[in-house]
C-alpha cells in the first residue's frame, strides 16, 4: 500500500490565514458563543497582520473593526 504524503511535507500554510480560524473554533468552544470566537478571530487575524510585517495586504477597516473588538472584550470583561 502507497500512501502519496508529498503534500503533508509542502504543508506549511500561511499563519495569518489559520490561526485566526483555529482560534475561532476554540474560544467558541470554550465560551459557548460563537460571537466571542469570532471577535477574537478578528483581533488575532489583525494583530498577526500587522506583526508579520503584512499590515498593508489588508483594509483599514479591518484594524477599525479590530479597534472595536478591543472595546468588545474590555466592556466584556468588566461585566
Amino acid at each position: 500500500m502507497n500512501i502519496d504524503t508529498k503534500w503533508l511535507a509542502d504543508f506549511h500554510g500561511d499563519v495569518t490565514e489559520y490561526m485566526p480560524a483555529f482560534v475561532c473554533i476554540a474560544i467558541s468552544a470554550f465560551t459557548f458563543n460563537a460571537g466571542n470566537g469570532i471577535a477574537a478571530a478578528m483581533l488575532v487575524y489583525a494583530f498577526l497582520k500587522l506583526a508579520t510585517g503584512r499590515g498593508k495586504e489588508d483594509h483599514w477597516s479591518v484594524y477599525l473593526i479590530a479597534a472595536v473588538m478591543i472595546y468588545y472584550f474590555y466592556i466584556l470583561s468588566n461585566h
